[in-house]
Parts: C-alpha cells; sequence; structure tokens
C-alpha cells in the first residue's frame, strides 16, 4: 500500500497536503527565556513525509554523485559514508603543527553564518537545483513540497494556527541538509579550482595545498599569507550577498602563525569582511573548530583538565544514586563514557595520562560499589561474560578504541588527500597502526577486544589465587551456561551480587584475608578452630559447619528447587531425600541416592552434589565411586537403570556435564529447563551467601530456601 502511494506521488510529482504539517516544540538552551533565539526549535514531520523525502534525498544524491556535481573533499558535512568532523580536525592540527615546527606561516579563518538553515531564501533552493542539473520532475516536486508548507508551534501552554514556512529549508526533513549542501556547493565548485587552491597551505609536496575546510554551513579560509585569505573572503562575501545569506562579523575568528628569528609565533592577522575587521584570536589563546579546540602550541592540558573534571562529576553525582552497581557500571559504560569518546577521538592524550588521572579515577569508585580491597583484581570485569567478566571498559580502553577508530577513518577514507595524511602521521600512533594492520577494514576494534583478553588473561594466569575460580570454571562450564549465571546474578540484591564478584577473585573478608590486610592477629576459623579460614574452608569444607548441617541445608534447598521441577515430569513417580516426599529409601537396601523418577519401565537416580567451584572432578570421582553398585542395591527388578550426577558449585556454576540432566528432562516439554538451572543457581548463590554470613554465628537451622 504504502509503496503504491509514494509511486503514484512520484510518478505525478506531487506532495500530498496532509503530509506537509508539521509540529514544533522549542527546547531551552540557555540566558532568558524571553528572548526566541535561546530556544532551539525541534520540528516533527509525519511518518509518511519523512518516508517520502528521504527516497527523493537518496534517489537525488545518487544522482548528483554519479555526474560528480557535488563536491566531497571540502564540504564534509551530512555526506553517507564520511567522517567530516575526524577528516576536517586531524588534516588542520596537522596544519597548525606543521607550520609551528617548520616556521612558517598560516593563517586560519573561521566563518559564521546567521541562522544559515533559517535564511536560505526557498528561489536560491531551485537556482541550487538548476545549476547541479536536476531534471524537471523533481524541481517540480520539490517545489510542491516547499509550496504550502505549515507547522504548528507548541508550549506546555497552548499551540499555535498553522504557520506558513516561506524561508528556510524545513526543520527536521530528511531532504533538508542535501538541499542545503548543494546551496553552498555553488560557493565550493567556484573555489574548487587549482589556481584558487594555490592560494592555501602547502603541507605536503605530492598534493595540492588546502585553501578551505567546509562542514555544512561552518567554514574555515586556510591560506599562507594574509593578502590571499583575504581575497578568499571577498569570495565568501560576494556569494553571502548572492545567496541572501549573513556573515556574523562578530562572531568569526582569525588564527595566525609566523616566523619569527628562529622560531615560530602566533600573531594577529589583520582582515576585513564587509569593512569589519575579522576578531583575532589573542596571543596564547585558541579557537574552536568542529568541537575541538586548536592553539599555537596545540597543548592539551585545558582539555585534560576538564576532562578529568567532567569524569569526576558524573561518577561522584551516579556515586550519590541509589542504584545497584552492575546499574552504576553500566551507566558508565554507555552514558558517562560516551560523553568523553569525541574528545578522546580527536585529541592526542597519553596512554600513561588516561591510566593515572581517568582509570584511577574510575577504580576508585567502582571498587567501593563493588566494595573491593584496594589488592583486589581490577582487570577481569573487561572480560566478556562467557568469561566471567562484566565487558566494563575503563577510560584507557575507550581512549585506545577512539584513537583506533579516528586512525581507521584516516586509513579508509577514500579521500587521497586523507589517505596521505595517514601516512604522514603514522610516526606518532605506531600500536593503533599495527593493529590495523594486522585487522579487516571494518573490524579493527575487534582486533583491539581481543588483544586486551588475551593481555588480561595472561595477567590473570600470573595470579594463581584470585584467577583460581575464573580459570577453572571458565574450562569446565559453557560459554552459555556462563552467560545464564550472569544474568541470575544480575538478578540478586546488590548485597549478594557484590559477595559474589568478590568471592569470584577470592576477596571475600575471610580470616586469611583480614590478616594479609592486617586486619586481624589470626587466620584460623572462629567456629571450628581450624589453622586457616580460607574461602574454600566457609563455602564447603568447615567440620563445624558440617555437622550443624549448614553444606545439607543448601544441598536440601537446591534439591527442592529441582524437585519442584521434576514433580512435573509425566509418567514418573518422584521419590526425593528430603522431606514431602516419598522416600528413597523404599526403593533400595542400604545406598540412598538424593532422586528417583520411578516408571514402571525404567528407574533413573539423579545424585546433588554443591561442591567448591575448582572441585567438579573430585566431586564427580567420589559420587561415581560411592554409586557404583547402586542398581545391584535397587529392590525392584526388571526396570531400566540409570544413573545421573549433577554438580552445582557452592556460587552456582553448573559443568558441562549437566547436559545429560538437561537431555533427561528436555523429553518432557512442560518443564521448562533454563528458568530450573537458573533458579538451581540462584539458591546456591543465596544459600552459600547466608552460609557465609553466619560463619562467626550459631546455625539457627532455617527453612528450605524457595525461590522458584
Amino acid at each position: 500500500m504504502l509503496h503504491n502511494i509514494i509511486t503514484h506521488c512520484w510518478t505525478n510529482q506531487i506532495f500530498p497536503s496532509s503530509w506537509k504539517q508539521a509540529f514544533t516544540i522549542l527546547i531551552y538552551k540557555k540566558k532568558a527565556k524571553s528572548d526566541p533565539s535561546n530556544f532551539r526549535p525541534i520540528t516533527l514531520q509525519p511518518i509518511l513525509a519523512k518516508v517520502y523525502s528521504s527516497l527523493i534525498r537518496n534517489r537525488m544524491y545518487c544522482y548528483l554523485l554519479d555526474n560528480d556535481y557535488i563536491e566531497t573533499k571540502i564540504q564534509k558535512g551530512f555526506w553517507k559514508s564520511i567522517s567530516g568532523t575526524i577528516e576536517h580536525t586531524e588534516l588542520l592540527s596537522n596544519i597548525i603543527n606543521n607550520a609551528r615546527i617548520k616556521q612558517r606561516q598560516v593563517i586560519i579563518t573561521l566563518l559564521d553564518l546567521k541562522n544559515a538553515f533559517g535564511e536560505v531564501n526557498h528561489d536560491l533552493i531551485i537556482k541550487a537545483l538548476e545549476y547541479h542539473h536536476v531534471p524537471e520532475e523533481l524541481k517540480v516536486l520539490i517545489k510542491n513540497y516547499y509550496n504550502g508548507y505549515n507547522i504548528s508551534i507548541g508550549t506546555e501552554d497552548y499551540t499555535t494556527d498553522p504557520i506558513a514556512v516561506k524561508k528556510g529549508v524545513l526543520q527536521g526533513d530528511c531532504l533538508s541538509p542535501l538541499l542545503f549542501n548543494m546551496i553552498v556547493n555553488t560557493l565550493i565548485k567556484t573555489i574548487d579550482d587549482e589556481k584558487i587552491k594555490l592560494m592555501g597551505y602547502s603541507y605536503c609536496k605530492s598534493l595540492l595545498p588546502r585553501h578551505w575546510f567546509q562542514f555544512a554551513d561552518d567554514s574555515a579560509v586556510v591560506t599562507s599569507t594574509e593578502i590571499d585569505n583575504q581575497l578568499l573572503l571577498n569570495v565568501f562575501t560576494k556569494w553571502c550577498n548572492w545567496s541572501g545569506l549573513m556573515i556574523k562579523v562578530d562572531k568569526c575568528s582569525t588564527f595566525g602563525i609566523k616566523k619569527n628569528g628562529s622560531s615560530s609565533a602566533q600573531f594577529k592577522p589583520y582582515l576585513r569582511i564587509s569593512n569589519e575587521m575579522v576578531p583575532p584570536t589573542e596571543i596564547n589563546e585558541s579557537f574552536e573548530y568542529l568541537g575541538k579546540s586548536f592553539s599555537f602550541a596545540m597543548k592539551t592540558n585545558n582539555i585534560k583538565s576538564k576532562l578529568t573534571d567532567d569524569l569526576a562529576s558524573y561518577i561522584e553525582t551516579l556515586n550519590r544514586l541509589p542504584l545497584h552497581p552492575k546499574n552504576k557500571l553500566l551507566i558508565i559504560s554507555k552514558y558517562v563514557y560516551s560523553k568523553l569518546r569525541w574528545r578522546f577521538s580527536i585529541y592526542q592524550l597519553s596512554d600513561t595520562w588516561v591510566i593515572q588521572n581517568l582509570d584511577s579515577l574510575v577504580k576508585e569508585f567502582v571498587k567501593r560499589w563493588l566494595r573491593l580491597p584496594q589488592s583486589a583484581n581490577f582487570t577481569h570485569l573487561y572480560l566478556p561474560s562467557k568469561m566471567l567478566g562484566m565487558k566494563f571498559s575503563l577510560p584507557s580502553d575507550v581512549y585506545k578504541s577512539s584513537q583506533l577508530a579516528t586512525r581507521n577513518i584516516l586509513k579508509s577514507s577514500k579521500n587521497e588527500e586523507i589517505n596521505n595524511l595517514y601516512k604522514l602521521t603514522q610516526t606518532k600512533y605506531v600500536s593503533e597502526d599495527v593493529i590495523l594492520s594486522q585487522s579487516q577494514p571494518r573490524k579493527p576494534s575487534d582486533r583491539l577486544v581481543k588483544e586486551t583478553v588475551q593481555k588480561i588473561c595472561n595477567e590473570l594466569h600470573l595470579l594463581q589465587e584470585q584467577n583460581s575460580i575464573i580459570s577453572s570454571i571458565t574450562q569446565q562450564c559453557t560459554a552459555h551456561s556462563l552467560i545464564a549465571w550472569q544474568r541470575v546474578c544480575e538478578s540478586l540484591p546488590e548485597n549478594i551480587f557484590v559477595f559474589i564478584r568478590k568471592a569470584l577473585i577470592f576477596s571475600l573478608c575471610t580470616n586469611t584475608n583480614l590478616v594479609r590486610w592486617k586486619k586481624v592477629i589470626s587466620p584460623s576459623c572462629n567456629i571450628c578452630n581450624a589453622v586457616k579460614q580460607t574461602q574454600l574452608h566457609i563455602f564447603n569444607n568447615c567440620s563445624k559447619a558440617i555437622s550443624d548441617g549448614r553444606y545439607k541445608w543448601r544441598h536440601d534447598s537446591i534439591l527442592k528447587t529441582m524437585c519442584h521441577y521434576l514433580s512435573q515430569l509425566i509418567g514418573f513417580d518422584l521419590f526425593v531425600d528430603i522431606n514431602g516426599f516419598a522416600n528413597p529409601t523404599e526403593l533400595f537396601y542400604n545406598l540412598r541416592p538424593d532422586i528417583v523418577l520411578l516408571s514402571p519401565n525404567e528407574a533413573i537416580t539423579i545424585e546433588l552434589t554443591c561442591c567448591f567451584e575448582t572441585n567438579f572432578a573430585k566431586s564427580r570421582a567420589y559420587k561415581e565411586n560411592r554409586y557404583s553398585n547402586l542398581e545391584n542395591d535397587f529392590k525392584l527388578e526388571k526396570r531400566k537403570f540409570k544413573k545421573i550426577f549433577v554438580e552445582v558449585s557452592s556460587l552456582g556454576f553448573q559443568p558441562k556435564q549437566i547436559r545429560e540432566f538437561k537431555k533427561l528432562i528436555s523429553q518432557n516439554k512442560n518443564i521448562n529447563i533454563s528458568r530450573m538451572l537458573q533458579k538451581m543457581s540462584e539458591v546456591a548463590l543465596r544459600a552459600t551467601f547466608y552460609i557465609f554470613t553466619q560463619r562467626g554465628n550459631k546455625w539457627s537451622n532455617p527453612e528450605l530456601l524457595n525461590f522458584i
């Protein structure tokens, strides 16, 4: 239906009047609210209008590009597959550095247009279409689009009647950026001449000098002399007079470098636009173009200070919020880093500075939120979920990724000049360029992540204690089960979540650790007086905890959870070694497995073990040996007999051998297998957490946990 409607409109060169009604809201920016210029208009178009105008834009862009009617080396705003801001800022940085180091003169003038998009005369749009030889049918269609276009402006209190748009490209329209670029392209084509280019600054013998930068309406004129810069300003002034656009001279600026004795120095060029002097950049001050600060020395001290202050402000604000630690880490990764990434991309900061100033700040708060001791390993958090990490990057990781992305943009650019810039600056970015040389063109970041993960794994390998659980579990469990385990952990309350993250790297407050941290004198167990109260001891090996039934309580809580789901199996009677079920002792002479599933033709025994994370193999071998004669101990005859062993670690991990159990219950579609396994992990985690918190207290024989 939509295709038929748009085909009809396209064929008949019409734009339905109902698609030419837009709604505008005003977003306050700053200063006095009584001044309309201090509000940013955001216009919402009908969805069908956006679809139609985007189709027009795509067709017209391909037509202009195929016929070489538009220039994409100087004008880089809004063009598809061109990272214009990066290409422009990197090239302008190189020009300034080249002039300063080689003691050459360069003059840069930034030009500012008053409300450029809003001041475009609609007749000028038609002239731009004619200049670019746009087919008559398309000109008529665009003219019809702009004819009779209305917007209504809404506030909290009222909405205006429709207001006819008689000037400016349309707000919020997919076609508007292309139309504006076509208007500016009439200027760019005028100055895109070899003789005029020679007026620019030459930074490379193999390429023509660079004389102009353009990004949408942001212009920068670059020349080697004031005379040439003034001539180009005169051209720009005449073009503005022709197009009806106004230059805001007081918002323009100029910047200069020249040879001064045996060195370079900044100076104030004297330039005029329409008899008004262009404000020069003060000595030792900077100017800003496309979001990047440029100065004579290209120092980044102010940028570093602002980065540090911004990051500190974000994190301190986050620290005051009553959020779960996993959400705080997620906000840092998704929101806070997005506020830093652009500056990481355009400024060359040292890795050492980022690590010492930004990483240290993030580490301080993350360790506080996860209640990790200062000596605890932090880098494992970077690892993916399947390796028991949280995919949490430090600022230094984001910085490396951003710098790599910038280098990849320069290397893969379709512009020969930008490719040449990549080669000219290779000595400054050795590590990034090595990665690029070893990666597929579109996946250098994957290579960086892979190398970082490998580096972390190598570091962890040297930490025998803090790495023992992570190393053991990642080898014995499937990636899928570890990702599911992570989801369980993230669903738990903050105190249990923090407990788990600390337990993974042996950073819990055991007496052994407290002695290491100089908090207590003796490492012995408080309830059984064992020589060392380690994490293994508290979780699984304390003799007093065994006699109290603490570990049996955890074991039976997991067993109860399993039985809730197993009771849904059709065709089996359920025997379980806990209260509330028929007991397996009815079926065996001496031995007593945890669970028996009994049908007229089959008997299946399930033996559950809740072991320490590094003891899966030992626990299974012990149970297999203990129940090796279980079939001979069975009272009933003429039944197929099967034994299944299930291990769930104290922290809820399930090894690869769990597939035997999964295969058994997958035969019955009544059971939600994933939920059952997740609940088994959850109960194990909650039980171990409670056992740990009660490590110095008298055991109260609580009821079995019930989380199903």
